[in-house]
């Protein structure tokens, strides 16, 4: 399944046609979990308050919280799921999505990730 991943992520595609041997994994097709991990300076509460915003503005989806230290977001386009924790002076913000790379929610989230700046 990791493999599977890390396909998924350097093609942009989330299948991946063959194993190492040559044939074709079950495994593989699938839907691919993608994850992210960004640490960044902005507070825990900021980044929840900017998630919302963001998927809001941006696409035709539901936002719901998840906990205190995380929201839920989903729609048509897919599901993801941001949590924050905070350690060491930094914010660790994990995102995980339903679809790989190049598909609407995925795309969206790594946008989201990238508008907060990176440590």
């Amino acid at each position: 399944m990791e493999t599977c991943t890390i396909a998924a992520r350097r093609s942009g595609r989330g299948r991946f046609r063959s194993n190492r041997n040559g044939k074709r994994s079950e495994s593989c097709d699938r839907v691919q979990n993608m994850r992210y991990h960004v640490m960044t300076e902005v507070s825990p509460e900021d980044v929840l308050r900017r998630a919302r915003e963001f998927y809001t503005e941006h696409a035709r989806v539901e936002v719901e919280s998840a906990g205190p230290d995380g929201v839920h977001i989903f729609g048509e386009i897919g599901t993801a799921d941001i949590e924050v924790d905070r350690h060491h002076g930094h914010t660790n913000v994990n995102a995980r999505t339903d679809r790989p790379v190049g598909l609407d929610i995925t795309d969206l989230t790594k946008r989201f990730l990238y508008s907060l700046g990176h440590i």
